[in-house]
């Protein structure tokens, strides 16, 4: 019979130092001796470094894509089956769920159920409802703790907190229509990624886009903020100008503010979470100027509201 366990991460805000644990073999009892796979960010950035030092990665499907190019969520069902597919003795998930499509979750959660009795899994987890079924055995990951370092970690908690948010160091001036599509549409190796897409974004407007994996959720946003070539040509005005009409990249980002995941791919800087902070004050990732006290101050505010004044 398979052991399964469940790790409970909700107690504590870093658990690093327990994932590092178990993927080096310091496993507990009953999955010792079991060859390990891992199932986790850290993996997958070790896939990204070698797609892009060969061009080409053990991932992908389609050969003429690069596995970079592919979204969050499609990479990690990459990986979920190449992990699958090799039969682990352990595998050990690390928030598994995370960036899937409410359409992936469920075949992914019956894959794992059908190899249940192959492979001792090993789920770290936040969110209860995220945790395997099949999993009765859970610890929280607080019981793992030597008890005379516990107080170096931080507990999670959710506090109420009042504030003012920070005053813009620069106004920007902008039309009414921020962003406007026009039957847009856009390719990939003869694939459709965007099929006549009409869309604009006013001021004042909150949207969520949503989505499948696969769908171009990540390539719309690509495309207003500059990092996808093929949006010249088409039929998109960004700030009410169209885009290739002069206007550069870096003016129009100076208007903007973006994250992705894909954008931390293979950083491996040691910035502090201050100069992260300000480094999106300057479009880059990662601090590579020294910052006005400006900046600096508003950076701190912003450190405060969020909690994060510690770090």
């Amino acid at each position: 019979m398979t052991n399964h366990l469940g790790i409970d991460t909700s107690g504590i805000a870093d658990v690093s130092w327990l994932k590092k644990r178990f993927s080096e073999g310091d496993l507990p009892e009953n999955f010792k001796g079991k060859n390990i796979l891992e199932f986790s960010e850290s993996v997958l950035q070790h896939y990204l470094l070698e797609d892009r030092r060969h061009g080409n990665s053990i991932l992908t499907p389609d050969k003429l894509r690069t596995f970079s190019s592919y979204s969050s969520g499609e990479r990690r069902k990459m990986l979920l089956d190449h992990l699958l597919k090799q039969r682990p003795g352990v595998l050990i998930l690390n928030e598994v769920f995370d960036c899937l499509d409410k359409e992936s979750i469920p075949v992914y959660i019956q894959k794992f159920i059908n190899v249940k009795e192959e492979i001792s899994f090993i789920q770290f987890f936040r969110k209860k409802e995220d945790r395997l079924a099949f999993i009765e055995k859970v610890k929280y990951a607080e019981e793992f703790l030597d008890p005379r370092a516990e107080n170096q970690f931080s507990k999670a908690s959710e506090k109420p907190v009042n504030f003012e948010l920070p005053p813009p160091i620069n106004q920007i001036l902008a039309p009414e229509v921020l962003v406007d599509f026009k039957n847009v549409n856009l390719h990939y190796s003869g694939k459709d990624i965007l099929r006549n897409i009409s869309w604009q974004v006013r001021k004042n407007e909150f949207w969520q886009i949503s989505g499948p994996n696969g769908a171009g959720k990540s390539t719309l946003l690509d495309m207003i903020y500059g990092n996808n070539p093929k949006a010249y040509g088409t039929d998109l005005e960004i700030f009410g100008n169209r885009k290739g009409s002069g206007e550069t990249i870096w003016e129009l980002r100076e208007k903007m503010g973006f994250f992705s995941p894909s954008m931390i791919d293979l950083f491996t800087r040691r910035n502090t979470v201050l100069e992260m902070l300000v480094s999106g004050m300057v479009d880059s990732v990662g601090l590579y100027q020294q910052p006005s006290g400006t900046q600096l101050r508003c950076a701190e505010e912003w450190l405060k509201i969020l909690g994060c004044s510690r770090l």
